[in-house]
């Protein structure tokens, strides 16, 4: 029986906390990977309607790349973890994330417009009541992981931050039309990190 649902937003530490998950959960978690349109993507991919079959039985953990709406059926009063990242930061590494992996071969600015990549962290959780979610920071990784872990009760509550990327110079030009077209969830992260135990400057001391 599900124990837990975390949702894995692109470049959010995802791979990292999925770690944590299986340190805790072992062949009790269960992970399922979905991209906008529902193909396959780099993992099992399903569409929403199919995922509450596709979960086994000995499932205690669920994590995976699906929107919040995708799992309301499912998630019924089932705590539900996320984590979110300064945005600006967020869209410049999954850029060069896809770039690197020829997932994408458009130049930055039509990448940052491209619908899909735009207030991707609030398109992810829409449908959930924030104050229902436990969050936590990529930015603050190591110190949330053992936070989370203490409330849900794991033994195991470090991991090895893989799938790190590379700084990469950003004109000032076009970290700019990130936090204008990214206005939703710059508003959800600046909201959102005054929860947290981490003191954070709000995002555009961050990115200018």
């Amino acid at each position: 029986m599900l124990e837990v649902i975390s949702i894995h937003i692109n470049k959010t530490a995802g791979k990292s906390f999925r770690c944590v998950l299986e340190n805790n959960y072992a062949q009790n978690l269960f992970c399922i990977n979905t991209d906008d349109s529902g193909k396959q993507h780099r993992s099992l991919s399903c569409r929403p309607d199919e995922l509450a079959n596709l979960i086994p039985s000995s499932a205690r953990a669920l994590h995976g790349h699906f929107f919040a709406r995708d799992i309301i059926s499912i998630a019924d009063n089932l705590p539900i973890v996320a984590w979110i990242r300064n945005p600006v930061d967020r869209v410049v590494s999954n850029y060069f994330h896809d770039w690197n992996n020829r997932y994408t071969n458009l130049f930055i600015k039509e990448y940052i417009l491209q619908e899909c990549n735009i207030n991707r962290m609030s398109k992810m959780l829409y449908g959930i009541c924030l104050d229902k979610l436990t969050i936590g920071l990529q930015e603050n990784f190591s110190a949330d992981v053992i936070r989370i872990g203490k409330i849900f009760g794991w033994k195991h509550l470090s991991a090895p931050m893989i799938n790190v990327g590379t700084k990469h110079d950003v004109s000032k030009d076009m970290l700019g039309l990130i936090e204008d077209v990214n206005h939703k969830d710059i508003e959800l992260y600046n909201d959102l990190i005054g929860s947290s135990t981490a003191e954070r400057p709000r995002v555009g001391v961050l990115s200018r």
